[in-house]
């Protein structure tokens, strides 16, 4: 499966739980904002979104030893999937060569979610659902 063919997967997903919600059902589990955030599938990055004013604050950090390998502003208010209500996160693609984000935000009509690289940190792509 190709990673853009995983990617829809993961966006869909997440669109079918947002519209879940919307609609009465069993609210979707949301977003994590700084904590533990989500780990890369090596185990040795972990990667963190924490938001204030509007801006995300993206930091890869080294498991090992704690130190911040790279670190991001995005302009906008993100955190790491959550997709169960145990507070297990996702969002890192099976090679980890890409983080998707999910919008921190009040039930809206919309979901939204930045998709970025997790070499530079960078946005490839914003996904409005």
């Amino acid at each position: 499966m190709t990673t853009f063919a995983r990617f829809s997967l993961v966006l869909l997903a997440a669109g079918v739980a947002a519209a879940t919600a919307l609609a009465g059902g069993r609210p979707a589990p949301g977003v994590l904002v700084g904590g533990n955030g989500v780990l890369g599938p090596s185990g040795s990055v972990r990667y963190v979104a924490d938001s204030a004013h509007g801006v995300t604050r993206l930091t890869a950090v080294r498991v090992r030893d704690g130190r911040v390998l790279k670190s991001a502003s995005i302009r906008g208010a993100y955190g790491v999937p959550l997709v169960a209500n145990d507070q297990s996160t996702s969002g890192v693609s099976a090679d980890g060569k890409t983080l998707v984000l999910a919008q921190v935000a009040a039930a809206q009509p919309t979901s939204r979610f930045v998709v970025v690289s997790t070499r530079t940190l960078g946005i490839r792509r914003i996904v409005t659902l």
